[in-house]
């Protein structure tokens, strides 16, 4: 049997090669976007957690499946649905992480930088997150650079919010 360590770094190996390639080849969200535009002006870098919550206020129903689309770059090593997250990936599985504690998913072995952190995953600790990781939390394992644009990380978190349910 194959030691879990050389197991480890040939997942990680394969996560970035896969999330590579899915960046550079995957098919733009913009095809057939006037049906997904939302009517928000891209604000300032200062402004930007602000335009996130107002993208999600004025959702309009397509957000989530602008999201769905978007997140096929995150399965390369993440789960989310209750199909998909029995089986084990590099990174933990999404579903209910949308007001969870940070770094609690049972049986994910996160980084240093990951459980030191207190807080909650919230829309605005989602969209920090993911416009750079490694900014917010220094020191992740997570091999992704980071997402830009403010109505794609609305959209990310508007799926991730549909794989959380409402108590």
């Amino acid at each position: 049997m194959m030691d879990r360590a050389v197991m480890n770094s040939r997942g990680w190996v394969w996560a970035i090669a896969l999330s590579v390639y899915l960046v550079s080849c995957a098919p733009s969200v913009s095809e057939n976007s006037s049906s997904l535009d939302l009517d928000v002006a891209q604000g300032s870098k200062s402004h930007d957690e602000h335009d996130v919550a107002e993208i999600l206020r004025k959702d309009d129903g397509l957000l989530v499946e602008r999201g769905r689309r978007l997140f096929i770059q995150c399965k390369a090593c993440h789960a989310i649905g209750p199909e998909e997250a029995q089986f084990a990936k590099v990174g933990p599985a999404l579903n209910n992480i949308v007001g969870a504690d940070i770094g609690s998913v049972d049986g994910f072995e996160y980084s240093d930088a990951l459980l030191t952190m207190d807080g909650q995953w919230t829309r605005q600790s989602l969209s920090l997150f993911l416009k750079a990781p490694n900014d917010y939390a220094p020191g992740t394992i997570m091999a992704y650079a980071g997402l830009s644009n403010t109505r794609d990380r609305a959209a990310i978190i508007a799926y991730l919010e549909s794989h959380t349910p409402v108590d």
